[in-house]
């Protein structure tokens, strides 16, 4: 009997995980930090947690050298206590750098994450002014502002120019994935090399840098096939990448209170890139009262993958995605989803099929039939993986890029604050030139927004195009249905460019000191059909509304 006492005492005891630290109950496990490294403990309660478990990180600050996967969970809730994440042991090689994710989730379900605050040892950005300028040499020199305290391990891939409020301008932007011959200086300045004469010469003493370190592909947290997940006050303070990224059959994202901005008040960059870029996702993505500060690229871009038809057989369609030089793989789309098929030249919508079968690897897909014109070269969007959107309440400051790029239909951008972005704070177009992004905007409605120095970089406070970089002559018809009513725009070269829309409405807005020397009129339009602009009111503009 004692021996089998014994015995059972052994089994429950290797029945526990490794939890330093913790408490284990039924239904939550809670986490103290140790002050140490604590991936060990946090994995370990991670894989512990059952259906409807909870995981409580209490107040404090838990470091971890890798990433957090979290796999296969149903109804789980990880919640912070003003905790903070501190992301360790990322290995800085230019834009090759990996190892940076600080959350990945993959086949979950119905999962809520908050509280949490997360940022990285490492530093990802630093911002200065030139100090001086060696233009035979190709080399400038930058003093860090205060509290940017660079190591000298730095790889320096992108350098932008800033105004005095911190709206980043166009002076000189310039990207090297290789990272520029940096030094860090025993007086603590920067000599940057690997620029023209003439770039050099575009600056002068005083102007003001950002520069962006080891531009990764990882972001902070990344959602793979992952259905009903919240994330409700987060805060990321700096990223080497992005910060959210959804792909394949993701479904239902909900972003709450969300805050990305710099820790130091004296840093012009959070992220090195979008804010939350959403790869493929099906379902509504909903983004409420989040800030957005000081982003390298978009705050919110929504998209799906574009391919190209290669082939046409009967019903069968080889695909190819011309970006990545890779055939159409089942995780772009799987049987059951509605594929939408467009005119490579007038970007007309063709039509739109069910899938009934695709290869795995090699791009060949079968249809349940194939829209009449559809030929070589025609472009394929997988509709079913295309959200509805509503972003609401949410705060936008000195943003390199957009604040919100919509490629997809059914959405709503609402009672926001848009203030100092470089390109147009909305800009709505499908990409199938470059970016292979998809699809058209369709039924969106941008409603009681404060729009303020935004789009000098575009014309444009809001921009809607058959391209995101180009403008192609595309006809009306492949942006549809759109709304921009009771918005105030403040100091913006005009209120918006719109190119290709079938059904435009820009009524009720106030518009306040719009206008440019090359502008005449607060709005434009080219190739759109159904334009109605009414009852604006206009302040203070050296532009007339339209024409």
């Amino acid at each position: 009997m004692k021996r089998l006492l014994l015995f059972m005492l052994a089994v429950s005891i290797m029945a526990v995980p490794f939890c330093s630290g913790c408490t284990l109950g039924n239904k939550v496990i809670t986490l103290n930090p140790s002050g140490k490294n604590d991936t060990a403990q946090i994995k370990s309660a991670i894989k512990s947690l059952k259906k409807d478990g909870e995981l409580i990180l209490n107040e404090g600050t838990y470091y971890v050298d890798d990433e957090l996967k979290i796999n296969n969970k149903r109804n789980i809730k990880i919640k912070g206590k003003n905790a903070t994440l501190i992301r360790t042991g990322v290995e800085l090689k230019n834009e090759k750098t990996k190892n940076n994710l600080v959350f990945y989730f993959n086949g979950c379900e119905n999962v809520a994450v908050s509280g949490l605050t997360i940022k990285y040892d490492a530093i990802t950005s630093v911002s200065g002014v030139v100090v001086e300028k060696l233009a035979s040499d190709g080399k400038i020199i930058i003093k860090p502002n205060d509290n940017q305290n660079p190591k000298g391990n730095e790889t320096y891939c992108a350098i932008n120019t800033f105004d005095e409020d911190g709206t980043p301008n166009t002076v000189l932007e310039k990207y090297n994935n290789d990272g520029f011959d940096s030094t860090l200086n025993e007086d603590g300045t920067i000599s940057l090399g690997g620029f023209s004469y003439d770039e050099v010469n575009t600056l002068t003493n005083g102007t003001r840098v950002g520069l962006r370190a080891s531009l990764s592909s990882d972001p902070v947290i990344k959602i793979l096939d992952t259905a009903d997940i919240v994330f409700d006050h987060i805060t990321v303070h700096n990223s080497f990448s992005g910060v959210f990224f959804t792909d394949g059959r993701t479904t239902d994202v909900t972003l709450r209170k969300i805050n990305i901005s710099p820790e130091d008040e004296n840093s012009y960059f959070s992220s090195n890139a979008d804010g939350l870029h959403i790869a493929a996702m099906g379902g509504k993505l909903t983004v409420e009262d989040c800030t957005f500060i000081g982003l390298g690229d978009d705050c919110v871009n929504v998209h799906g993958a574009g391919y190209t038809v290669k082939s046409v057989t009967d019903n069968t369609v080889m695909g190819y995605n011309d970006r990545y030089n890779i055939p159409a793989m089942s995780f772009w789309a799987k049987e059951g989803d509605e594929i939408e098929f467009y005119d490579k030249y007038s970007f007309r919508l063709l039509g739109s099929a069910r899938l009934e079968k695709i290869a795995p690897t090699s791009g060949k897909m079968t249809f349940d039939k194939i829209p009449e014109g559809v030929r070589k070269g025609a472009v394929m969007a997988n509709k079913t993986m295309h959200p509805s959107v509503e972003i609401s309440g949410c705060i936008v400051i000195s943003n390199r890029a957009r604040a919100f790029l919509i490629q997809t239909e059914d959405a709503v951008i609402k009672n926001c604050a848009i203030r100092n972005t470089r390109l147009a704070a909305i800009l709505i177009a499908p990409d199938m030139n470059y970016w292979y992004e998809m699809s058209p905007g369709r039924n969106i409605t941008i409603s009681n927004n404060m729009i303020t120095n935004c789009g000098k970089g575009a014309d444009a406070a809001i921009l809607i195009a058959a391209a995101h970089d180009v403008d192609l002559a595309y006809p009306a018809d492949v942006n549809r249905d759109i709304t921009i009513k009771n918005n105030t725009f403040n100091a913006c070269p005009s209120a918006l460019r719109a190119a290709s829309v079938k059904g435009l409405t820009f009524t009720n807005n106030t518009l306040n000191n719009i206008g440019a020397a090359h502008l005449k009129y607060a709005v434009t339009t080219t190739r759109c059909e159904g334009v109605s602009v009414k009852d604006n009111t206009l302040k203070d503009c050296t532009s007339e509304i339209y024409e």
